[in-house]
């Protein structure tokens, strides 16, 4: 019988996401939100090992990179 690990769950309370929920919201790849996290691109916390986001803060981050025409 197989034990299913839990993982973090994203908080809607506080807009809290992980890694997967950052992704998605973005539409990349899991491994290249940890790049961005690891080159300081993306504004995120680490609580316990764990990196989390805040969605307000990544919103205001996307909107900064808006193409300007």
């Amino acid at each position: 019988m197989a034990i299913k690990r839990s993982t973090y769950q994203p908080d809607d309370k506080y807009g809290l996401v992980d890694v997967t929920g950052v992704a998605r919201l973005l539409g990349l790849s899991k491994s290249s939100v940890y790049k961005m996290t690891m080159r300081m691109e993306l504004p995120y916390y680490k609580v316990g090992g764990k990196i989390v986001f805040k969605v307000e803060q990544i919103m205001a981050w996307l909107e900064e990179k808006k193409a300007k025409n």
